[in-house]
């Protein structure tokens, strides 16, 4: 649904504006996420329940494809001269907030719900929690002002135009989806894999997984903004496409020396010792990631 979103969706916003894109994005993705939310369980409506949650997550796939690019489009074009890069950095950066917020509340519902109580309605929580900002979010990107770049432009594409022009440009177009698959692989590694790691392979509470992702955040909040900074127009992301490289070259022995037998059979307090010191390794990973947003 992304690649489908960024080219259907990203052809409205060039043709009717950023702002009303960005608003356009938002609202799908509302649908998507307190349809989920609200949806009634299994017993009450049978198969219609998971067919409701899947349909949810396609439409939330199909704004999720144009929202990263139209945020980071709308950016660098208010960016002031010599910026740019840091201002699309931000776009990353914001991610990592909600990361930090999401392993806030999953701390503080694991720790104060059963497992029978997050299987029946706790869950349920975060997804009304992100639904609560609903009204605040499109109040701001109500605010927002039509980019001087758009207003000025006599060309606006269709939907056919951006289709034929990713099929005559496909080795970019190719080139482009490996640098952004780097930094997705990147990103789900610290924020999605390493707590299916530390349970499954470590077993560690689900809370001790929760804090590691919380710390992981936070230096990455700032390494967004403290690559993306030296990146402006002149400079080209290639540079930034090695560090993603080299963090997950570097992070990949982390996983397998933190994997091996001798490690599982060590005392509480080593495996203590060892868990922290793979939340530094985190760190130092989160240093390197999303930097690829330059301008």
């Amino acid at each position: 649904m992304r690649p489908l979103g960024a080219v259907l969706l990203g052809a409205y916003i060039d043709h009717h504006g950023r702002r009303a894109g960005l608003l356009l994005t938002l609202a799908l993705m509302a649908v998507g996420t307190l349809s989920i939310a609200v949806v009634p369980g299994y017993a009450a409506i049978g198969l219609a329940a998971p067919l409701l949650v899947v349909i949810g997550r396609l439409v939330q796939g199909l704004s999720a494809g144009v929202e990263l690019g139209g945020v980071s489009v709308y950016l660098s074009e208010i960016a002031t001269p010599g910026r740019k890069g840091f201002y699309v950095a931000w776009q990353s950066g914001s991610q990592q907030v909600s990361v930090m917020f999401a392993a806030l509340l999953g701390i503080l519902l694991s720790s104060t719900l059963s497992d029978s109580q997050l299987t029946r309605w706790g869950w349920r929580v975060p997804l009304l929690a992100g639904c609560s900002l609903l009204p605040v979010l499109f109040f701001l990107r109500r605010s927002l002002e039509e980019t001087e770049a758009f207003r000025t432009r006599r060309h606006r594409p269709s939907v056919g135009m951006i289709t034929t022009s990713l099929f005559a440009n496909w080795r970019l177009v190719l080139l482009g989806m490996l640098m952004s698959t780097m930094t997705t692989v990147c990103f789900y590694m610290v924020t999605a894999y390493t707590p299916t790691f530390g349970t499954t392979v470590l077993h560690l509470a689900a809370t001790g997984n929760l804090v590691v992702t919380l710390c992981v955040g936070g230096p990455e909040l700032c390494a967004a903004a403290g690559i993306g900074r030296p990146f402006g127009p002149r400079r080209p992301p290639s540079r930034t496409f090695g560090l993603h490289g080299g963090g997950a070259r570097d992070s990949l022995p982390g996983f397998i020396v933190a994997g091996r037998r001798s490690f599982l059979r060590a005392a509480p307090r080593r495996r203590a010792m060892a868990g922290s010191n793979l939340c530094h390794l985190q760190r130092g990973h989160g240093r390197l990631s999303h930097g690829n947003y330059a301008g």
